[in-house]
């Protein structure tokens, strides 16, 4: 019982402790990978990517991934795209689950939609900086079905590299959806 209490005893002082750490005037020397490197000598691993689908598991890897904050959590299920119409006006869009095509050298409006979406998002779009989203166009929408979605116009440059992109919306809460290779840049 006497050797219960001194370990218990050790391991809130630990606790409280915060894992004995001390303040040192000199840097801690860096790993390369901007990962924290701890209070030993050895350096922290750079890190390391990790695809997952689901209901895959993974092994010997930290996978964290946080509640959001909004609610409904933002969540793009759908997205279109058309050509924006010489003089301007309204377009129509037909959105799908899988995605749309954009041809080299237009100017598009795109739409998403999905629970939590809102004009009031950031938009980007990864791969090649070749597809500029013009931040003045961004609209929040409600579809016919009562969904809502967000809309905006791009510029895909006659140049762009062809192949999937995933739009990227974020709303003020910090809270990212993606719609991952939805936007396919053809010829």
């Amino acid at each position: 019982m006497h050797r219960l209490a001194i370990a218990l005893l050790a391991l809130v002082t630990l606790a409280a402790c915060g894992g004995g750490s001390s303040k040192s005037s000199t840097p801690p020397p860096s790993s390369g990978g901007g990962g924290n490197t701890g209070s030993g000598s050895t350096p922290a691993n750079p890190p390391v990517v990790v695809n997952v689908s689901a209901g895959q598991t993974s092994s010997g890897v930290d996978i964290n991934v946080s509640t959001p904050s909004a609610s409904p959590a933002p969540n793009a299920t759908m997205l279109g795209a058309t050509v924006v119409p010489a003089g301007g006006g309204s377009v129509s869009i037909n959105l799908s689950n899988t995605g749309d095509v954009v041809h080299r050298g237009d100017s598009v409006v795109i739409a998403l939609l999905g629970d939590g979406l809102s004009g009031n998002m950031t938009v980007s779009i990864s791969g090649p900086p070749d597809i500029t989203v013009d931040t003045t166009t961004i609209k929040g929408f409600t579809s016919s079905n009562n969904k809502p979605g967000i809309s905006f116009q791009a510029s895909v440059a006659p140049d762009a590299a062809l192949g999937a992109r995933t739009v990227l919306l974020k709303n003020a809460q910090s809270d990212i959806t993606t719609f991952t290779g939805g936007l396919e840049v053809v010829q």
